[in-house]
């Protein structure tokens, strides 16, 4: 595909820019802001190559008193510390904050979404040029002497075109989940919630109100001892931290970034959970959530919630999720924040008689969602291994 290439420094082909942060104390540079600002943050478990916004905006007044600048769309953003390597597409006219290098393409030479997945497939590389006591932070000196080969436009194009049918693949994946998740979550209001029941399926909604506590068992985690490496080395059984939910953001989860043998599973307070359990982060970020797919362990930054016969993991998916503030404002702690087993057991639920309707309709939606996340692993996988291969 690619034959004769010409070498490069990014600092030669592009202009790059850093962001900046408008004072927060400035009320007048956020409130009602239209201009999109992204931080490394907005990009955590981000899925699409395109981002239009972020988490907050600013306004005219927060981009004139500060050393941000509005990036052109397909502007390629590049997180440059906390942490390093997030790469997205502006699809828009954007602004981020200082943790960017942004480039601006000098499109006779090179496209955007060739850059896009160079510097994804030289990730580590770019890592090893970062620097800093504090935290890791890549130089914009540095980053204007990343070496680039390049081949020509043409080849260019056939490269991005490649990786981007499966890029756009796994978006329309996730795309169809979000509207099996709305309409699963429409259902469940409807069977748990809505308060206008037709007089004809009344007799199929009668719901009280129970403590979670008394109706399902409630399990939490542990860390094997980080020195025993007979604990860690060559684990298989699942191991996961609130940072595998917060990176992954799909509703079922199969494998978590570290492993622990049968020996550190014996050994510590984790505990093996039955597969298709509800993993509820309860510290250092409350209420994310996630559906284990296979067997797996947690360490203590969980409450484990096992569906049964009368409440399935359909309702308590939902449940946790329309709940998560409260679950939050239960949360107490000096150094960091977490709701304890205790004060989550007295949180209410809602329960009806007969769920056999309601778990026929949702397993349809949950199996599709799941199907779906599997494609989406293979199509990830499938990508990342061609990646460098078409990346010199």
């Amino acid at each position: 595909m690619i034959s004769e290439f010409k070498n490069y420094k990014l600092g030669e082909i592009t202009k790059i820019l850093n962001g900046s942060t408008p004072s927060t104390k400035k009320i007048e540079y956020y409130e009602n802001g239209t201009i999109p600002w992204i931080t490394p943050k907005d990009l955590s478990g981000h899925p699409f190559r395109n981002i239009s916004r972020g988490e907050r905006n600013i306004t005219q007044l927060g981009l004139q008193n500060s050393s941000t600048k509005l990036l052109p769309k397909g502007t390629v953003l590049f997180s440059s510390r906390a942490p390093i390597g997030y790469v997205a597409i502006a699809a828009n006219e954007v602004t981020t904050n200082q943790g960017f290098k942004s480039f601006i393409c000098n499109e006779e030479i090179i496209l955007n979404e060739y850059l896009y997945y160079f510097l994804i497939a030289k990730k580590e590389y770019i890592e090893s040029l970062a620097n800093g006591s504090t935290f890791k932070e890549l130089s914009l000196t540095s980053t204007k002497k990343i070496p680039i080969k390049l081949p020509n436009l043409q080849a260019q194009k056939k490269v991005a075109e490649t990786l981007g049918d499966l890029d756009r693949k796994i978006e329309l994946n996730y795309g169809i989940i979000d509207n099996l998740e709305k309409l699963a979550e429409r259902t469940y209001k409807y069977w748990f919630l809505d308060e206008t029941i037709p007089d004809d399926r009344k007799y199929m909604i009668v719901r009280e109100n129970v403590k979670i506590g008394e109706v399902v068992k409630i399990m939490g985690g542990g860390t094997p001892k980080t020195s025993n490496g007979s604990y860690w080395e060559n684990g298989d059984i699942n191991w996961f931290t609130p940072s595998d939910l917060t990176s992954s953001k799909e509703i079922f989860v199969l494998d978590s970034q570290r492993k622990i043998t049968r020996e550190g599973l014996e050994n510590s307070s984790a505990k093996l959970i039955p597969p298709y359990s509800l993993l509820l982060s309860s510290r250092a970020t409350i209420g994310e959530l996630a559906i284990n797919q296979k067997s797996t362990t947690t360490n203590q930054g969980f409450i484990v919630v096992v569906p049964n016969e009368k409440i399935s993991i359909y309702q308590l998916y939902f449940w946790a999720k329309l709940n998560k503030n409260k679950i939050i404002s239960m949360a107490n702690g000096s150094t960091f924040k977490e709701i304890s087993k205790k004060d989550f057991k007295t949180i209410e639920i809602p329960i009806i008689k007969d769920t056999t309707s309601f778990n026929s309709i949702m397993h349809d939606y949950f199996k599709q969602i799941e199907e779906l996340t599997n494609e989406i692993k293979i199509l990830k996988l499938t990508r990342d291994k061609l990646t460098p291969r078409l990346i010199v």
